[in-house]
């Protein structure tokens, strides 16, 4: 299949981009969360923390498809939130756990996600 020349993707490293968590509603960065819950100070818009992490381990992983998914690198890549072990609980729910100890790091499984809708009004 012949490549689009129309099509650049721009070069950036992990190290250039800004970290935290996009809000879904208006792309401003989410304050740090309470009650299980980040809110936007921009729009107002609440999400649950395990939705947010969940859509940011997706954004990672577009973005950087060779990087493996580690704890340490979530929560860094969310600006990070909570602890380690918040983040380790998303990812067990979530994601196969491949490895142990320091080695260990998660990938997409055929479980469908637990976590539904985390938006409030």
């Amino acid at each position: 299949m012949k490549e689009n020349p129309y099509v650049r993707i721009p070069d950036y490293t992990y190290d250039q981009l800004r970290k935290g968590i996009i809000c879904s509603s208006c792309t401003s960065f989410l304050a740090p969360y309470t009650q299980g819950y980040l809110t936007c100070e921009e729009c107002g818009s609440k999400e649950k923390v395990d939705t947010a992490v969940l859509r940011s381990v997706k954004e990672f992983a577009v973005l950087f498809p060779d990087r493996k998914i580690t704890t340490n690198t979530i929560v860094d890549w969310c600006g990070g939130i909570g602890s380690g072990k918040v983040v380790q609980r998303i990812l067990v729910r979530n994601y196969e756990k491949k490895g142990r100890g320091k080695a260990s790091y998660y990938q997409a499984c055929q479980r469908e996600e637990k976590v539904n809708g985390g938006q409030m009004d």
